[in-house]
């Protein structure tokens, strides 16, 4: 991703959806596990955690859709 594009992806998902989703922690977690693997050569593995962090933050933007608007859970987002 280009920066200007995670830059607004970011301040969107925070502002937006907000931190308290409890998963502060576990996303770090989850970043750290993408940059080794990348840092490591290893692009398989960083492809694959790195399409699990998008579909668990999928996961929370959709469950935090329907808690603000009412939309049910497997609402596409």
């Amino acid at each position: 991703m280009n920066n200007d594009f995670w830059r607004y992806n970011r301040i969107l998902y925070r502002v937006h959806w907000g931190q308290k989703d409890g998963r502060d922690g576990e996303r770090n977690i989850e970043h750290v596990r993408i940059f080794e693997a990348i840092q490591s050569g290893d692009g398989p593995l960083a492809e694959l955690l790195m399409r699990r962090h998008v579909q668990s933050t999928g996961v929370v933007i959709r469950e935090a859709r329907q808690v603000r608007y009412g939309r049910r859970a497997s609402d596409k987002v």
